[in-house]
C-alpha cells in the first residue's frame, strides 16, 4: 500500500478529468452524517484553515492551490481500532500527522471513497484504481527502513519492518539556484505493510489547482503536481505569483521579483530611432538607466522590509502556548541565531566577542561579502563601457585633426565596436540592469530559509528513527 505525503498525482488526475469526481464525493453519494461530516468554512474556519494550510505546505504553492470542499470522516470503530494498533505497537509506534494523503491506493476494482470512509482500507488487494479525490489519513509508520533505490515492490515490506521510506534521487529535479526549501522537504513517500491497521482516513478533500497564467476560479486543465522551481525559493512575487520575490517596494507595499521590478519601474525606454542613433541610445541607456530606475520608487531587499521578523532562537525551545524568543545575536561558531536570553543563560560571561555578533551586523556583513564576489556580468559591463570610451576618444580626435586617415580608422573601429555592442547588449542588457541588485540578495534569502524551515523540524521524521 503506497502512501505519499504529497497529493500531487491525485490533484493532477482530478484536474485532467473533473467529471470523474461526479458521483464519488460524499455529498453526492448519500453519505450518512455519522460517517462523513461536511466541514464548512463559515462554521469551522479553524479546521478548514488547518487542512488547507497542510495541503498548501505539501504543494509549496499557496497562490496556486485552494481547498474547495472538505468532509471529516467520523467513524468511532475505525478510530478505536487504529488507536488500539498504536497501543499494541508500544515504543516502536510512530504516527504521522493527518496531512498524509493517499495518492494511488491499490484497491479492488470500483471501490468508492464511501466504502473507505465507512470501513477503512479493509480488503486492499494488489490490483486497484487511483483515488481522484485526496484522502488525508493518519498513518502508523512503526519500524521504518530507508529504501534509496527507487520504489520497492509491495512484497518487500515484510518481517520486522512496518514501512519503507522511499528515497529516489532521480525524482528530485536539479535547480539553477540553490533552493531554500527543497520540493521534497514536506513530501515523503512510504510503503506500508498493512493498510487496514496502519491507515486511518480522517478527511476527504477536493482541491482547486490553478495553472501559472490562469486567473479566475476554474481549475487548471493541466497540472504537473509540482509548483514552478522559483516558488520553492521563498515568498512568491505579488505581481506574477510565479517567481521568488527578492525586493520590497516601499511605495507600492509589494513583494517583487527582479523581472517584475524591471518591468514596472523602468521609466524611460530607448529613444525614438528617428531622433537618435543606435549608439546614442545604448550609451544613454547604460549610463543613465541605473540612476533613473533608482529615482522612481524606493526598493529594499526582501529581508530588510519594514516589520520583518528577525527569526527565533535556535537554542531555547518555545514554551507551551508561547512563541520562541526572538533572535538578537548570531553565533559564528555554530552558525545559528540566538536570543538575548540564551546568551545570558547558556554562554559564559566572558564569551569571545568575535563569536557572538549582533544579528543585523552579521546580516550586513554577509550581504557585503556576497556583493564583493566577482561575477562575469560585471566584466561584461566594464568591457562595454571601455568600447564606448574608445569611441568617444576617437570622435574627439576626429574633430581635432579632421583628417581622412583618422576618419577611416574611427569608422572601422566604430563598425567593429557596434557589432560587438549589438551582440553583447542583446544578451546581457536586461540582466545587467537588474542582476546588480538581485545578486546581493542571495545570501539574504538563504538566511531567511533557516528561519522558515526551523518550525518544520518538529513535524519531520527524526533521522535516528529512519536508520533503525
Amino acid at each position: 500500500m503506497a502512501v505519499d505525503s504529497s497529493p500531487s498525482a491525485a490533484a493532477a488526475a482530478a484536474a485532467h478529468d473533473p467529471g470523474v469526481l461526479t458521483g464519488l464525493l460524499p455529498s453526492e453519494t448519500g453519505f450518512v452524517s455519522s460517517t462523513c461530516r461536511p466541514v464548512r468554512r463559515s462554521e469551522s474556519a479553524h479546521e478548514w484553515g488547518a487542512v488547507e494550510w497542510a495541503i498548501q505546505c505539501i504543494y509549496r504553492a499557496s497562490a496556486k492551490v485552494g481547498l474547495c470542499s472538505l468532509w471529516a470522516v467520523e467513524h468511532p470503530e475505525l478510530n478505536r481500532a487504529f488507536d488500539g494498533s498504536l497501543a499494541r505497537a508500544g515504543s516502536e509506534a510512530r504516527e504521522s500527522s493527518f496531512v498524509t494523503s493517499v495518492e494511488a491506493a491499490e484497491l479492488p476494482p470500483r471501490l468508492p471513497i464511501r466504502r473507505v470512509a465507512q470501513h477503512g482500507f479493509a480488503g486492499v488487494g494488489r490490483s486497484g484504481v487511483n483515488f481522484f479525490e485526496i484522502v488525508l489519513c493518519r498513518v502508523r509508520l512503526g519500524h521504518t527502513k530507508v529504501h534509496d533505490n527507487g520504489r520497492p515492490p509491495p512484497a518487500a515490506v515484510t518481517g520486522q519492518y512496518d514501512s519503507y521510506l522511499i528515497l529516489d534521487e532521480q525524482e528530485r529535479p536539479s535547480l539553477d539556484v540553490h533552493p531554500l526549501l527543497c520540493p521534497w522537504i514536506f513530501s515523503h513517500q512510504y510503503l506500508v505493510k498493512d493498510a487496514q491497521s496502519q491507515l486511518l482516513p480522517v478527511y476527504v478533500a477536493r482541491v482547486r489547482v490553478m495553472s501559472s497564467g490562469e486567473s479566475g476560479s476554474s481549475a487548471a486543465n493541466q497540472f504537473d503536481g509540482r509548483p514552478p522551481p522559483a516558488l520553492l525559493q521563498g515568498l512568491p512575487c505579488d505581481i506574477c505569483e510565479a517567481n521568488c520575490s527578492t525586493l520590497w517596494c516601499v511605495n507600492d507595499q509589494a513583494k517583487l521579483c527582479k523581472e517584475c521590478d524591471y518591468r514596472l519601474h523602468e521609466v524611460e525606454r530607448l529613444g525614438d530611432p528617428d531622433h537618435h542613433s543606435r549608439s546614442e541610445e545604448l550609451l544613454r541607456h547604460i549610463r543613465e538607466s541605473s540612476m533613473i530606475i533608482r529615482q522612481r520608487h524606493v526598493r529594499v531587499p526582501i529581508n530588510e522590509r519594514p516589520g520583518m521578523h528577525p527569526g527565533v532562537c535556535h537554542l531555547l525551545p518555545a514554551a507551551d502556548g508561547a512563541e520562541a524568543p526572538p533572535a538578537a545575536w548570531w553565533d559564528r561558531k555554530l552558525e545559528i541565531p540566538v536570543s538575548s536570553v540564551a546568551k545570558s543563560e547558556q554562554y559564559p560571561s566572558n564569551v569571545d566577542e568575535t563569536r557572538l555578533q549582533p544579528l543585523a551586523s552579521a546580516y550586513q556583513e554577509g550581504v557585503a561579502a556576497e556583493s564583493n564576489r566577482s561575477e562575469p556580468r560585471l566584466e561584461n559591463k566594464d568591457f562595454l563601457l571601455s568600447l564606448l570610451r574608445e569611441i568617444d576618444s576617437l570622435g574627439a580626435q576626429l574633430e581635432r585633426e579632421s583628417s581622412v586617415s583618422v576618419d577611416s580608422r574611427i569608422r572601422t573601429v566604430h563598425s567593429h565596436a557596434m557589432q560587438k555592442l549589438s551582440f553583447h547588449c542583446e544578451k546581457v542588457m536586461t540582466d545587467l540592469l537588474t542582476a546588480e541588485e538581485s545578486a546581493q540578495n542571495y545570501l539574504n534569502v538563504l538566511k531567511w530559509a533557516k528561519e522558515v524551515a526551523s518550525p518544520q523540524q518538529q513535524i519531520m521524521t527524526p533521522k535516528a528513527w529512519l536508520e533503525l
